[in-house]
């Protein structure tokens, strides 16, 4: 079927859901999509494969597009040396990773567009990121010359990189405990790599790390050392200053390309604002510093406005440019700005967001300023009002009420950029996660439908029975899900758990974690990645990427399933899971960020606190909901839990007051029917 394409002639990603592919279904090279149907023709013609992957809101991957693949000079040259393949590296993150993995294992510069030459049967021999017209020409003339010259070299040199990559994914390391002094060196190594004054970790360019922060924040609440706590700070308080943070609409860009976190690269990711979230949940149950709250209900209302699908799903990117522009819909002329505020509003807006008539944003392949200002404050609330001369409340409702007027001139006035509305199972479980955790901390009833709305739009139409798709797009579920889909939304659910307290979320989380060690566990190499016999085979991933990967994510939902239910198997898997990688995790354990985090759960001891209804339920859960206890899980006794969790049957209110069970390895304390008893049952002042 053809999907909406505005041209006469349009090539084979015509048919494709995937709206990156789409894109590219007028260019005037004969694209294919990832398939048997590329492969066979590649062997039919005896053509090597060109194979092309990014993602819709990627710049550099509009920017090749518009120099090369929509050029009819270079597309008559690539269709005559090349079978080519473009790739939606979000729709099929598997094949993205063979790839990338090919890329790192011959040491290039790795990133997207990925260019991949490869044998007809996928054997990669060549890789690059973005290439420049003449570049790209001159490659597919060498590639002419070496498929009729040098044949042999090239199945050589094919053969030895599917050896490397097959290495590289299904590895065989030892099973081991991981060492005790494990998250001391990696919290070290942070530490050595860290920016104190501006936060983040490395010169630049700065991304926003979730699992670095979620470890951090439990090594300091584990081991007492501040400087773990400090770092976290510093950085977030550098992003919601920067310009990496959308100031006028919500919501984080992709990365920053400076040091400072002011010049961002302007896509917006699901996976981002939904791990923002979460980290903010609980740097705010940290701190309790209020900013960080705030800042994460300015995402939450983000996402439900601009992210959020019809049927409740959330689509998984924004573009980072419009009109074939990068950041135009974010960033402001002075002229721009003017015509949006007037009077004192136009002068506070001016100083607080460091707007001139030259501009701040320098293009970043020439790095020449373009009379665009990205808006940043770079200061805290406090020094600007000082600075201004007002209180701070006061200036707090201006800025609010100047950046409502500039979000409004902003949608009525400037072109938009696209929104990629496919829905992507394992971005949603983080960002399911992400507002029920700020549901839970909060009470917020908005953050709790927005997720238990996604949680709902998952279960319904990504799921078939206990299977669950990846991808869904046009009113359909495709592509057979991933550990990182299962893993995540496992995640999720539990979160949607805590928020809402439905024993119905908490039994469908134990039939998706059991189908999950079913469908991916193999006792030689842990949690595959991908189901046995889809190829290309490999292993789950346990060195952090830009959002939590599927191992450690599974492996801590599993084990929070085992220690509610007492089923003893998820345990057991939970346990292995992150031991087959402990060779990688002890290479390089600040890589692994997330997988140590999740081993001090793992490792315990947890806590489990079941809750019974009755007078002063509310200031119980209050009294829970602005700890941080990373290492307990909160169950109310609702009718059904005692299904899931049996050893909660014979747990009874005392007089009619909300009673509180403090368990361990389902062995509980005696009942208390205060907060502060709870709190001091869990060690808490």
């Amino acid at each position: 079927m053809t999907r909406d394409v505005n041209c006469d002639r349009p090539n084979r990603l015509a048919r494709e859901r995937s709206p990156y592919l789409r894109m590219h279904a007028c260019n005037p090279v004969d694209w294919y999509p990832w398939g048997e149907e590329a492969l066979e023709a590649a062997k039919r013609l005896d053509k090597p494969l060109h194979i092309s992957i990014g993602y819709s809101s990627c710049h550099w991957c509009h920017v090749m597009a518009r120099e090369s693949f929509e050029d009819p000079e270079v597309a008559s040259v690539l269709n005559e040396v090349f079978v080519n393949v473009k790739v939606d590296r979000e729709e099929r993150p598997d094949i993205d990773r063979y790839y990338m993995t090919y890329c790192q294992a011959v040491g290039e510069g790795c990133g997207w567009p990925l260019t991949v030459v490869a044998t007809p049967d996928g054997r990669p021999f060549f890789v690059a990121t973005y290439l420049p017209r003449s570049r790209l020409l001159g490659l597919a003339e060498a590639i002419k010359r070496a498929w009729r010259e040098e044949r042999g070299k090239i199945e050589e040199i094919a053969g030895e990189s599917a050896r490397a990559v097959a290495s590289w994914l299904l590895p065989r390391g030892r099973e081991e405990e991981l060492p005790v002094d494990l998250a001391s060196r990696a919290y070290n190594a942070l530490r050595s790599s860290f920016d104190a004054t501006f936060g983040g970790f490395g010169y630049q360019p700065k991304f926003p790390n979730p699992t670095i922060h979620l470890f951090l924040l439990r090594y300091w609440r584990f081991t007492g050392v501040i400087d773990s706590l400090v770092m976290v700070e510093r950085t977030l308080k550098s992003m919601i200053l920067g310009g990496i943070r959308d100031h006028v609409g919500g919501g984080f860009h992709r990365y920053s390309t400076d040091r400072y976190w002011i010049l961002p690269h302007f896509e917006k990711m699901l996976y981002d604002q939904g791990s923002m979230i979460l980290v903010l949940s609980e740097a705010y149950q940290a701190t309790g510093d209020r900013e960080y709250l705030d800042v994460a209900m300015e995402t939450l209302e983000f996402l439900r406005r601009e992210m959020l699908g019809s049927e409740g799903g959330f689509y998984s990117s924004i573009d980072s440019e419009s009109n074939g522009v990068e950041g135009l819909y974010y960033t402001w002329t002075l002229e721009e700005l003017s015509a949006a505020l007037s009077g004192d509003d136009l002068e506070i807006a001016v100083k607080a967001f460091n707007v001139s008539s030259e501009g701040n944003y320098r293009e970043e392949a020439t790095r020449r300023k373009t009379g665009r200002n990205v808006l940043y404050m770079g200061r805290p609330l406090e020094a600007l009002a000082r600075e201004l001369g007002m209180g701070e409340r006061e200036l707090e409702l201006r800025l609010g009420r100047i950046k409502e007027n500039l979000r409004r001139f902003r949608e009525e006035e400037k072109p938009r950029p696209m929104v990629d509305t496919k829905v992507l199972a394992d971005w949603n479980g983080l960002a399911i996660a992400g507002v029920s955790r700020l549901s839970f901390v909060t009470g917020d009833v908005n953050a709790l439908k927005l997720g238990l709305r996604a949680a709902t739009f998952i279960r319904e139409k990504m799921m078939d029975g206990s299977s669950l798709y990846h991808a869904y797009k046009d009113g359909e579920a495709y592509i057979d899900g991933m550990l990182d889909d299962y893993g995540l939304v496992l995640w999720g659910l539990l979160e949607a758990y805590q928020a809402s307290s439905d024993p119905g979320i908490l039994g469908d989380a134990v039939e998706l974690a059991r189908e999950t060690v079913r469908r991916f566990w193999d006792d030689q190499i842990g949690f595959r990645a991908t189901p046995r016999g889809v190829e290309p085979q490999m292993a789950g991933e346990v060195v952090d990427g830009a959002y939590p990967q599927g191992v450690p994510v599974a492996s801590y939902a599993l084990a929070r399933l085992s220690r509610i239910t007492g089923e003893k198997r998820l345990e057991e898997v939970a346990r292995r899971a992150l031991k087959v990688h402990s060779e990688v995790i002890a290479g390089a354990p600040h890589a692994c960020a997330m997988a140590l985090a999740v081993n001090y759960y793992i490792r315990g001891p947890t806590r489990e606190v079941v809750i019974v209804p009755g007078r002063g339920f509310e200031e119980v859960m209050e009294a829970a909901r602005k700890r941080y206890l990373p290492d307990t899980v909160f169950l109310v006794k609702r009718p059904g839990l005692e299904d899931v969790a049996p050893y909660t049957r014979s747990m009874t209110s005392l007089g009619g007051k909300a009673t509180v069970y403090v368990c361990e390895n389902q062995t509980c304390r005696l009942p208390v029917t205060s907060p502060s008893d709870m709190l001091r049952l869990l060690g808490e002042k």
